[in-house]
C-alpha cells in the first residue's frame, strides 16, 4: 500500500484552549490541520473542507485567525465567511488561499505550488501592474481547478483584449511573457 504523508495545511491560532473541529487531524499549541491530498483539485476540496470546519470557532473567539501555511495567509472569521459565500458560488477564492507577492520587478505567487506544484511569475513590460495581477489570478483559478501546466503554451490573455501571452513552463514555475 503506497501511504500519502499527511501535509501541514492550516494553522487555527488565538483559540482559547483546546476545540474539537470533526474530520481533520489539529495537532500542536497552534491547531495545525493536516491533509494527505495529493491532486490541485483534492487539495482544493480539502482546504475548503478545512475552512468550513474552522469557520464556528474562529466565530467564538475574536482574536483567532485561520493561517494558509502554503502561503502564510491569515484570515479572521469576517473574512473566511466572505471567502467561503464566493466559493459557494463555484469560483475559488484565489485572493484568500494564494498570495501574490509585488516586492521586487516581478510579480509572483506564493501558495499555488501547494496545490499544483508551480507558482506563476510575470515580469510586467508594456502592460500594468493591474492588467499583469488580473491575468495571474485568473491563471491561478484555473491551475487550482486544473492543475499544473506541462508544457510551454500561448493562451488568450483575457486582461488583455485580442492579445495572447506565452505561458513558459518549468519544473516548479508558469512564467507569463506578454
Amino acid at each position: 500500500m503506497n501511504m500519502v504523508a499527511r501535509q501541514e495545511v492550516a494553522t487555527l491560532s488565538g483559540l482559547n484552549g483546546q476545540v474539537e473541529i470533526q474530520g481533520f487531524d489539529f495537532i500542536g499549541q497552534d491547531m495545525v490541520a493536516r491533509t494527505a491530498a495529493t491532486t490541485a483539485q483534492a487539495r482544493l476540496v480539502a482546504v475548503r473542507e478545512i475552512a468550513i470546519a474552522a469557520l464556528e470557532p474562529l466565530k467564538a473567539h475574536a482574536e483567532a485567525r485561520l493561517t494558509w501555511r502554503f502561503s502564510q495567509l491569515s484570515l479572521d472569521a469576517a473574512a473566511l465567511g466572505y471567502a467561503l459565500s464566493e466559493w459557494s458560488d463555484g469560483v475559488a477564492p484565489v485572493h484568500d488561499l494564494i498570495a501574490l507577492d509585488f516586492a521586487s520587478d516581478a510579480m509572483t505567487t506564493r501558495g499555488l505550488g501547494w496545490f499544483c506544484g508551480q507558482e506563476i511569475r510575470v515580469v510586467p513590460s508594456e502592460t500594468t501592474r493591474r492588467e499583469c495581477a488580473h491575468l495571474v489570478v485568473q491563471l491561478a483559478r484555473e491551475m487550482l481547478c486544473n492543475g499544473a501546466y506541462p508544457e510551454t503554451v500561448r493562451v488568450a490573455a483575457p486582461a488583455m483584449p485580442k492579445r495572447e501571452v506565452l505561458l513558459r513552463v518549468t519544473p516548479n514555475w508558469v512564467e507569463i511573457v506578454p
